[in-house]
C-alpha cells in the first residue's frame, strides 16, 4: 500500500510542471482578457465582460455559466481570440490607463513565452521530453501576441492593442494619432519585445542561479 502511495506521489510530482504547463497554454485567452479586465479596474476603468471566441475557446462554455455571463462564448471575427468590454475617461490619467490596460497581457505573454522557450532550449540536453514540452509551450503562449500584433498592423479593429497603445502615446505626447498606423510596426511593436525578452533573460538568469 506504501509503495503504490509512494508510487502515485512520484507521478503525480512529475506530471505537475506539464500539468501546469499545459494549463497555461489551453487557458492563454481567458487569462490574457482577464489580465486586460483586471488591470483597467485597478486603473480606474471600467470592465464591462469579456467575449472569448466560441470557434477557438469553445471548451469555455461552463465559464459563462460559472461567472453568470460575465464571460461570454460567442462569435468573433476570424483571428480574434478574445474582446475585452473596456472604458477609461478621457484624461491623463484614463489615457495612462488604457495604455497599461492594452500592454500589460501583450508583455506578459511574449515575456512568459520567450522565458518558457529559453529554459527550454537548456533544459533539452537533460531532459530532452521536458525541455521539448516547454519549448513548445513557449512557443503557444507567443503565438497569441504575435496574432494580436498582427491584427494591429491593421490598424483600430478588435484585437488591436499594440495599436492603441502606440495611439495612446502619440495622444499624449500631443503627436497625430494619424501616426499610429506607420509608429506600431517601427517603434511600438520593437520596445514592447526587446522589454519582454529583456525580462525573460534576467527571470531565467536568476533562476538559474539560485
Amino acid at each position: 500500500m506504501k509503495n503504490k502511495e509512494s508510487l502515485l506521489k512520484r507521478t503525480a510530482k512529475k506530471a505537475l510542471p506539464y500539468t501546469g504547463l499545459a494549463a497555461l497554454v489551453a487557458l492563454q485567452t481567458p487569462i490574457h482578457e482577464s489580465v486586460h479586465c483586471a488591470t483597467a479596474e485597478l486603473t480606474g476603468g471600467n470592465c464591462t465582460g469579456v467575449v472569448l471566441s466560441a470557434q477557438n475557446n469553445w471548451y469555455m462554455k461552463p465559464l459563462e455559466y460559472i461567472t453568470f455571463g460575465f464571460y461570454k462564448v460567442g462569435d468573433l471575427a476570424v483571428g480574434i481570440d478574445g474582446v475585452t468590454s473596456i472604458a477609461h475617461a478621457d484624461t491623463l490619467f484614463g489615457k495612462l490607463g488604457s495604455i497599461a490596460t492594452a500592454a500589460l497581457p501583450e508583455f506578459m505573454y511574449t515575456a512568459v513565452g520567450m522565458g518558457l522557450v529559453k529554459l527550454g532550449l537548456e533544459n533539452y540536453k537533460k531532459k530532452p521530453l521536458f525541455g521539448m514540452v516547454q519549448t513548445l509551450a513557449g512557443g503557444l503562449c507567443m503565438s497569441s501576441t504575435l496574432n494580436y500584433m498582427r491584427v494591429s498592423l491593421y490598424g483600430a479593429r478588435p484585437g488591436h492593442d499594440y495599436y492603441d497603445v502606440t495611439q495612446k502615446v502619440l495622444d499624449i505626447l500631443h503627436l497625430p494619432e494619424s501616426l499610429a498606423s506607420a509608429m506600431t510596426p517601427l517603434v511600438g511593436i520593437p520596445l514592447l519585445f526587446v522589454a519582454a525578452y529583456g525580462t525573460a533573460a534576467i527571470v531565467t538568469n536568476k533562476m538559474k542561479s539560485e
